[in-house]
Order: C-alpha cells, then structure tokens, then sequence
C-alpha cells in the first residue's frame, strides 16, 4: 500500500464531539475520532493554549481541506488521518 503524502490527505467535515474531541471526516470517506485535550492542556505549540477556552475550541472548521480554529491555530490532516490523535490519554 502506497503511503500518503501531506497534499494527498484532505479534511472535508470536522465536529466537536466532545471536550477538546473532534471528530474528521476525510476526502476518502475515512473518519477519525482526534482527541486534543493533552495537546491543549500541557501547551505542547503556543498556538493551542487559547484552545482551553471551549468556546473558541467549539469553533473549529475546514479551510482548503485543513482542521482550522478561528485563532489561527490549524492541524496537519496527514497527522490526524495517521493516527497521531486517537488516544484519549
């Protein structure tokens, strides 16, 4: 199986199905459940640390196939597409 690549990988849907829970939708129909609550928590990129706040988490969507929040913050598909966010830890 070819592996993909970052402009192969496309976010088409994105919902906030829980606390700091996104639930993704990619081009080729797969779905994935990216948990974030550590990320955010422990403040691994800057950028993420406004995301405590739940109403801006809250507002999350896709631009040009990319999981996006309204402060800038964005994430790479091809991380969550390969599994990079699936353990709620």
């Amino acid at each position: 199986m070819k592996e993909k690549a970052f402009f192969d990988v496309k976010s088409v849907k994105v919902y906030n199905i829980d606390e700091y829970a996104l639930q993704v939708q990619f081009y080729d129909g797969t779905e994935k459940i990216c948990y974030l609550k550590n990320n955010i928590q422990k403040g691994y990129f800057p950028v993420f640390k406004a995301l405590i706040d739940k109403e801006l988490f809250a507002k999350v969507g896709v631009v040009d196939g990319i999981v996006t929040w309204d402060n800038g913050a964005d994430i790479n598909p091809l991380s969550m597409y390969n599994g990079l966010f699936d353990n709620n830890i």
